[in-house]
């Protein structure tokens, strides 16, 4: 089971009894790097918790699907990675 998948199913196991969120896990292997922005919004729009890989994140922030000021919780994975060059030190210099 790749991580993103074992992250929303937190929320399915655990959170049900508080509200029961549209949970969608993305990560390269799911083709996203070939959909097109409206098929992105339609996610958006469809889903209230994305769970995403760092390098789709960033895409999506970059593409403008969406801004920061969307986005009401984000919890970062593998926060040591935040160095260099690596996606997540790319997301925090956008904000």
């Amino acid at each position: 089971m790749r991580p993103a998948s074992r992250i929303s199913c937190v929320f399915y196991l655990y959170g049900p009894w508080f509200f029961a969120p549209r949970v969608k896990s993305y990560c390269g292997s799911d083709n996203v790097d070939n959909w097109s922005d409206s098929r992105w919004r339609e996610e958006v729009r469809d889903n209230q918790v994305l769970v995403l890989v760092h390098q789709v994140f960033l895409d999506l922030l970059l593409r403008g699907i969406f801004t920061f000021g969307q986005v009401n919780l984000l919890i970062i994975d593998e926060i040591h990675h935040t160095a260099k060059n690596h996606p997540y030190m790319q997301v925090r210099n956008l904000t």
